[in-house]
């Protein structure tokens, strides 16, 4: 949907499958990823929209995130890929990840987070490189949505919230 009058109205624009699971405004530019399809770009507000699919692998789309003006996206079973709306193929961002599973995506401004089965990571792009930032979970935690706020990371799993100082990764178990 978009509004061009502060939200009175809405104008159904697309959406081919109805299973938005992120949506980022980074400049003049909004991005959309889906579930199993996309991701889609529009410069135009969301009138229009343009497929960034390009050659990314087939997979279940898991989280998005735009860093240093490049796209992110996390295919469950198939890694992290990056790509920019100037280049014309995907990357894949692997190295250091146990196993090719993220299921969320997030960044803070200056790396990348990953929530895995396995745990926690943290992606310094300079290296391109993923490390583990679960040293002091103690007990084996699928990490399922990862937050940001205000310096902090909070982690959520099955056995409850995780939170910690981004400088620190010293991580506490919310009650």
């Amino acid at each position: 949907y978009v509004s061009v009058d502060g939200g009175n109205n809405w104008l159904l624009t697309s959406n081919p499958d109805n299973s938005l699971i992120k949506y980022i405004k980074d400049g003049q530019n909004i991005l959309s990823l889906s579930d199993n399809i996309g991701p889609y770009y529009s410069n135009d507000s969301g009138l229009t929209w343009q497929d960034l699919k390009r050659d990314l692998p087939n997979g279940r789309r898991t989280g998005m995130a735009v860093l240093n003006n490049k796209i992110y996206v996390s295919l469950f079973y198939n890694g992290v890929y990056s790509t920019s709306l100037a280049d014309s193929v995907w990357h894949a961002c692997n190295i250091g990840l146990p196993s090719l599973g993220p299921i969320s995506l997030e960044t803070d401004g200056n790396y990348l987070y990953a929530g895995r089965g396995d745990g926690a990571y943290r992606f310094f792009p300079q290296d391109s490189v993923w490390k583990s930032i679960n040293d002091s979970i103690t007990v084996k935690a699928s990490i399922y949505m990862i937050y940001l706020y205000k310096q902090k990371i909070y982690l959520g799993t099955y056995q409850g919230i995780y939170k910690s100082a981004l400088d620190t990764f010293s991580w506490q178990l919310l009650p």
